[in-house]
């Protein structure tokens, strides 16, 4: 560990922050293909496109293993979000799976 905002290896498939309660929406444009595709898979919450969420707030679409079980058909969003991005430590940090800010720093 080199600084402190170094993060260990992170996998996908053995952390799901993003799916999960760190975020509260999956919304879905017009144009993605899980809404031409699945439309049955779509709730419209507030006026806004959406994935629906479990009691838990994670995504519905979030299978056994942390495997989307519409990944060749993902909302935008979903697509653009990538492992090691801003958006990726965010959802991390907001569900404890990384640590947060100010680290606290022992000399």
């Amino acid at each position: 560990r080199g600084c402190a905002v170094w993060e260990d290896e992170l996998d996908c498939l053995a952390c799901a922050a993003c799916c999960g309660p760190a975020f509260d929406a999956v919304e879905v444009s017009p144009r993605d293909p899980v809404r031409k595709l699945h439309p049955d898979l779509i709730v419209t919450i507030e006026g806004r496109h959406q994935v629906p969420r479990t009691p838990s707030n994670h995504c519905s679409m979030l299978g056994p293993g942390n495997l989307c079980q519409i990944y060749a058909d993902r909302p935008r969003c979903c697509r653009e979000f990538t492992l090691h991005s801003g958006n990726c430590i965010f959802a991390r940090r907001r569900v404890g799976k990384s640590p947060t800010w100010p680290l606290t720093v022992h000399g």
